[in-house]
């Protein structure tokens, strides 16, 4: 009886047909700007330029090179291209591929 009057407050509260204002301090779509990606990209790119040391920058270049040097670039589909629709594969020889 006594964790029924505890819960009692608390059932009215949840029954209510009001909604509790929600205030997450976040803008709304309303009034956020449009971003280009390229402009973000740009701006990560110059902090990360003024923020590292030179054997991080070197380690990303090298990193960038390795990319740039198998080939993915000119496999990779571009702005564009039609998407290619694979076959599909039989869950049990999907998970075959899966490490």
């Amino acid at each position: 009886m006594r964790h029924s009057l505890l819960l009692l407050p608390l059932l009215f509260a949840a029954c209510t047909n009001e909604r509790a204002p929600v205030h997450t301090g976040a803008s709304t779509n309303d009034t956020m700007r449009y971003i280009p990606l390229q402009d973000t990209l740009d701006a990560r790119k110059t902090a990360f330029e003024k923020k590292a040391d030179a054997g991080t920058k070197r380690d990303y270049a090298e990193g960038i090179d390795a990319v740039r040097a198998s080939g993915i670039l000119e496999a990779a589909r571009q702005v564009g291209d039609t998407a290619h629709i694979g076959a599909r594969l039989p869950l049990p020889e999907l998970c075959a591929c899966l490490p």
